[in-house]
């Protein structure tokens, strides 16, 4: 059974019922539903600087950034393991 928006009469509000779907008939295929869309990629702080100023962009990070940069990588670690036991 597949919920499906009826319309009882003309003029008449629509009704949201349980209707039953007939076999597809030779050579047809009932539609699929799509794929979820793909997880957007999670933070990355070596990809993207946290900001356009010439300090986070030059070669030589600070300590606050490396230390940033370090947990994310194991936060992200953790959550790729979790993803995996499941």
């Amino acid at each position: 059974m597949v919920p499906a928006a009826v319309l009882p009469a003309v003029g008449a509000p629509l009704e949201i019922t349980g209707i039953e779907l007939p076999e597809p008939g030779p050579g047809r295929v009932r539609e699929q539903e799509p794929d979820p869309a793909p997880e957007l990629p999670e933070f990355n702080p070596l990809r993207w600087p946290p900001c356009e100023c010439a300090r986070c962009r030059s070669r030589e990070d600070s300590t606050l950034i490396r230390q940033l940069r370090a947990r994310v990588t194991e936060e992200n670690g953790l959550r790729s393991s979790l993803r995996r036991t499941r």
